[in-house]
């Protein structure tokens, strides 16, 4: 049977999740270890983060992390470079969508030019909902990890010993500090 007619939802996944199967910011802090900010990625008018790709900025003493969870389900097919991927339901029609890595690749290119930093400091973590099966999706993208969204913690697990500390505590809460103050609402600000 398919991976998605199994469902992984009732499997001790490793994450909490809402029951639309969205990462909350407080699921997240307890996954994480390590010093760092975690700041919700959230489109909102006059603001910097106006057409931002909702997610979530890991702000962590070993690197910056931008956050994509993609609600799909079904079987993923896609390829990096591809404009569009396809899910397929389990009678085999198929249905597109914007290609996730492209949308993190925005999100990374607006932080990093809200932030004043280089786009090789961060990493892109895609992350779709635990019904889903990625069955051809792409591997080996520099800086880029897709998984599922009950796979965070185990992901951040593995990661993270493995990368050297990038930020101090005093450089992780300036970088905090910068982004609350840039990412603000323009009028209030005005």
């Amino acid at each position: 049977m398919a991976k998605f007619l199994q469902s992984r939802a009732g499997q001790n996944p490793d994450v909490e999740l809402q029951d639309d199967n969205q990462l909350t910011l407080a699921g997240l802090r307890s996954l994480i270890a390590g010093h760092f900010y975690l700041c919700q990625l959230q489109s909102q008018q006059k603001t910097p983060l106006e057409q931002i790709y909702d997610g979530f900025l890991l702000l962590h003493e070993k690197g910056l992390f931008v956050l994509l969870q993609c609600h799909q389900n079904g079987i993923i097919h896609g390829e990096a470079e591809a404009a569009s991927w396809s899910c397929f339901n389990y009678l085999g029609d198929s249905k597109p969508f914007t290609n996730p890595v492209f949308q993190n690749r925005d999100n990374i290119s607006r932080l990093s030019a809200l932030l004043k930093l280089p786009e090789d400091r961060f990493y892109s973590c895609i992350l779709f909902d635990n019904e889903c099966e990625l069955r051809r999706v792409p591997s080996g993208i520099s800086r880029c990890t897709i998984t599922w969204a009950d796979q965070v913690e185990r992901l951040f697990a593995e990661m993270l010993p493995n990368l050297p500390v990038q930020y101090s505590y005093t450089q992780l809460e300036a970088l905090h500090d910068i982004f609350i103050l840039v990412s603000s609402d323009h009028e209030s600000n005005g």
